[in-house]
């Protein structure tokens, strides 16, 4: 039930909401250089964690509620089961003893205190549940935007390979592969890609026909960075699986 009243909030909003995620925008680029609005999506993000963990603990206020009641009418009904208990140990006990009746007090107040003892368990494997379906959702979410925004927007990639970039600064030797498809929309920001290296001796954008669209490695003396948008999906992910921990 609560499953469903996230989801059709999501809906109804008419909303699409970003994870917080490892992609900045390229700083000081040239006017005509559209980057990625991560300040935007960063704060996105930051509200579907809010929401969730909120929904998440309304879920958990109107489960202590039920409880609550709960325990309250099994007191009441614990209440009734004394007297009848009462009653029917006067009138057994005149045949069978006043011992008789306690004893089957005794058990039906067991059965009350065993039936809330599950009705407990239930609400915390509910709650349990809940934050996986949290999770899942918000990567649905998460990666429907970023896939949107590499189609409507080509300085995407751009984006996030000069966000990748900052790891080999001081390198002097850096060479970019991308894939056939996106390999004109990065090498036409070549030069605002070569802004993010200081000392930078060699540098060359090379297509690789192996790469998938959206994929980037970056090749350095130092070793090499994956800079494609299918890690950085899975870096979101574990974001996302820390904020919730």
């Amino acid at each position: 039930m609560y499953k469903m009243r996230i989801i059709e909030d999501y809906q109804k909003d008419g909303r699409v909401v970003l994870i917080k995620n490892d992609f900045e925008a390229v700083k000081k680029t040239k006017p005509e250089v559209k980057a990625v609005d991560l300040e935007k999506t960063e704060k996105k993000a930051e509200e579907i964690i809010q929401k969730a963990k909120e929904e998440a603990r309304n879920i958990e206020r109107l489960a202590n509620e039920k409880a609550k009641s709960i325990i309250e009418d099994a007191n009441s009904q614990s209440e009734l089961i004394k007297e009848e208990a009462y009653n029917i140990g006067f009138e057994e006990g005149k045949r069978l003893g006043i011992l008789e009746g306690k004893k089957e007090y005794q058990e039906l107040c067991e059965k009350a205190k065993e039936v809330i003892g599950e009705l407990l368990e239930e609400k915390y494997k509910t709650l349990e549940s809940m934050e996986g379906e949290i999770v899942k959702l918000s990567m649905a979410i998460a990666q429907k935007i970023i896939q949107t925004e590499l189609k409507t927007n080509k300085m995407a990639l751009v984006s996030v390979i000069a966000s990748a970039l900052k790891n080999a600064a001081n390198c002097e030797k850096v060479m970019i592969k991308v894939s056939g498809e996106d390999y004109e929309d990065v090498i036409g920001s070549k030069d605002v890609l070569r802004k993010q290296l200081i000392n930078v001796k060699s540098f060359d954008i090379v297509k690789d026909e192996i790469l998938s669209s959206y994929d980037c490695v970056i090749e350095t003396e130092s070793g090499t960075i994956n800079a494609s948008v299918a890690n950085q999906v899975m870096k979101l992910n574990e974001v996302l699986q820390e904020s919730l921990a």
